[in-house]
This record gives C-alpha cells, structure tokens and sequence, in this order.
C-alpha cells in the first residue's frame, strides 16, 4: 500500500485509519509531533503527513516516504506489521465517541502543562495531531476545554497578585 501512494485515491479512508493509528500510538507514548519529527531527525511536516494520509497525487508535494513510516514505527517501539493490522484498523474504523477524545484532551491538555505552553484548542488540537477544527465537533471537548483555559487563567492571575 504505501509503495504506491497514487493507488490509494480509493482507500483513503483506510489510510486515513492508519494515519489515527499513527496519532493514536504517538498520544499513548505521551509524544508530541514536535518531539516525533526531532526523533525521526525530519520535519514535522511528515509525521502530520503520515498521521493525517496527506497523499497527494503529485509524489513532489507528499513529504512522507516509506522510510518515514518505518522510523515512525521504530520511534513508537511498535512493529509496522502491527501498526497495519487489519485487526486493530477494523477496531479504528468507527469514530470516536466524545468521551475517548475527551480522555485525548485531558491527557493533551496534561502534557501542555508538563511543557509549560499555553492552553489553547490549538495547542490541545497539535498534540493530539488533529485540525483544531476537528474538536469543535464535540461540544463537551469544547465545554472542558474553555473551562480548563478559564482555570488556568484565573491561576495565573492568583500566582502573579
């Protein structure tokens, strides 16, 4: 499959799977893009590529080669024929329900603190390797998230009175 990125303009739901296996691995090893990309000594460009099956029909403009996915599964400790089981793609293929993207987001939002970053959905939405716009599709991430932000800036205040 990934020798031949062209030929799967038919499958892109099954790379689009694959790629949320990929995010969902790199979120339960508590890694951020940032940290992946300086890991595989690459640009950040291709784990997003890889997580979000960027495969354009045009091989100039995709960033991530089969070597990357191998390096990616190296970086993960976890065999690429495990990251394509057809198994565990299967158990991936329906959406998450709120409450797993809720627990995503909590523990996002665990490892911004542990970085010292803002919390912001953006910031929330790259760690968990989504488009910010992904999260504005469940109301109650929306909910907590604003609530966590609003917390945190009534802490800030305290700290600095």
């Amino acid at each position: 499959m990934l020798l031949t990125p062209p030929q799967w303009n038919a499958e892109a739901a099954q790379a689009r799977v694959i790629g949320k296996h990929f995010a969902f691995l790199r979120q339960q090893c508590k890694l951020s893009i940032p940290e992946v990309a300086s890991r595989m000594q690459t640009q950040e460009r291709v784990v997003l590529d890889i997580e979000h099956a960027n495969w354009r029909t045009e091989a100039i403009l995709n960033h991530a080669l089969f070597h990357h996915y191998v390096q990616y599964t190296d970086v993960l400790d976890s065999p690429l024929r495990d990251i394509f089981d057809k198994k565990v793609l299967q158990s991936l293929l329906p959406s998450l329900s709120e409450e797993k993207v809720l627990e995503q987001v909590k523990a996002a939002i665990q490892q911004l603190r542990v970085q010292r970053e803002p919390l912001t959905q953006g910031n929330v939405a790259r760690i968990m390797g989504i488009p910010a716009s992904h999260l504005k599709q469940y109301p109650q991430v929306c909910l907590f998230i604003k609530g966590e932000h609003e917390d945190e800036f009534v802490r800030r205040l305290e700290h600095t009175v």
